[in-house]
């Protein structure tokens, strides 16, 4: 190999780290860092006026809505939440106005057994937030 041709393989490869494995390599070093703002654990929902697109929903796709558990495909229990439609579909699991009587309740705070491969790992004030939002209408909003 020339001095030319011995140079250009090494801008090439130089130009290859900065362009390829410097970006991968702080990808995969973040990997496992909470970069996410609203992380399950943060989610504090209000004492009123829950609002299900800003708590609830952000909520179940964090902690739910997850693979092998309440997604579309798995629906455990044949349950999925990744939506207010999928949410409300089944007559039951959400009684609008009153959290009492709605099997998502139940199993959040454990008065019906949870059945999936996950378990619940709510906080008392996101278990409460989402009966307060199912008290409050259990509105799409």
């Amino acid at each position: 190999m020339t001095d030319k041709g011995y140079s250009r393989w090494v801008k090439g490869v130089i130009s290859l780290v900065f362009l390829v494995f410097i970006p991968l390599l702080s990808l995969l070093l973040s990997c496992g860092k909470n970069s996410n703002p609203a992380a399950p654990s943060e989610i504090v929902f209000p004492d009123a006026n829950i609002s299900y697109a800003r708590y609830v929903q952000p909520l179940f796709f964090q902690k739910c809505a997850l693979v092998g558990c309440h997604d579309d495909q798995s629906m455990v229990d044949g349950l999925s939440l990744t939506s207010y439609t999928a949410l409300t579909a089944r007559s039951g699991t959400v009684v609008p106005g009153n959290s009492t009587n709605s099997i998502l309740a139940q199993k959040i705070d454990g008065r019906n057994p949870h059945i999936g491969p996950f378990p619940i790992t709510l906080t008392a004030n996101q278990i409460n937030g989402i009966k307060k939002w199912i008290d409050e209408g259990a509105k799409n909003n």
